[in-house]
């Protein structure tokens, strides 16, 4: 079964797309700050690529445990998935930006891997509402 997330209408605050975050969450804070976010009201959606490349991938990662962020499934978050099951494959991550998980221990890796192999993918099928898949 694929995981679905519709987003209801923001009536009472503001959402703000980012693209490819890469970890650069002090950035982030600076931006919602200057806009005097919300957390309350305002979302933030991004479109994926939260991590590698930044100096802090594993805060872009728990970014997910808020309630005000959402995010879609960006192609290093599939590195970081496929990295799970193959050796090659962790070394293709680790070479485009995910050298930051060689630092960590299993312990707090698998957690983060749980949290991204949950993210939907983005599509708008016709004649429906914005969705994320």
């Amino acid at each position: 079964m694929r995981y679905v997330k519709i987003l209801e209408e923001n009536r009472q605050g503001r959402d703000i797309v980012i693209g490819d975050l890469h970890g650069a969450v002090t950035a982030l804070e600076n931006l919602l700050k200057a806009n005097d976010f919300n957390e309350e009201v305002d979302r933030v959606i991004c479109v994926g690529d939260l991590m590698d490349r930044g100096e802090r991938s594993v805060d872009a990662i728990n970014l997910l445990d808020n309630s005000w962020f959402f995010s879609v499934m960006g192609n290093h978050e599939e590195l970081m998935i496929q990295a799970m099951y193959s050796t090659i494959d962790k070394l293709n991550w680790h070479k485009n930006g995910g050298e930051w998980a060689e630092e960590l221990s299993t312990e707090t890796l698998v957690p983060l891997f749980e949290k991204i192999s949950k993210l939907p993918y983005l599509t708008n099928p016709r004649n429906s509402p914005s969705r994320i898949y």
